[in-house]
């Protein structure tokens, strides 16, 4: 996945570049800042997304399946009920 969001980056940044020097027009130049800066997003996120990865598998943290209990049991004993407020 983060190879795909990387060649995806690279491939915004150069088609980025591309329309810069082309025609001179104020979209063009408008297409050309965005496509850039989506590319230097998308290369971010590929970061971010392989930063986490090496960091899951260095822990051993697994995601959780589907069915997973959303709250964990302790916070399930927790009683709101001493204070009138919260009630």
């Amino acid at each position: 996945m983060k190879i795909l969001i990387y060649i995806l980056g690279i491939l915004q940044i150069l088609s980025g570049i591309a329309v810069m020097f082309g025609p001179n027009s104020a979209i063009h130049e408008i297409l050309a800042t965005t496509a850039f800066g989506f590319g230097v997003l998308a290369l971010g996120f590929g970061a971010v997304l392989g930063r986490l990865d090496r960091r899951t598998e260095a822990d051993g943290i697994r995601i959780a399946p589907a069915n997973a209990p959303v709250t964990p049991p302790a916070a399930k004993q927790f009683d709101y009920g001493h204070d009138p407020k919260l009630r």
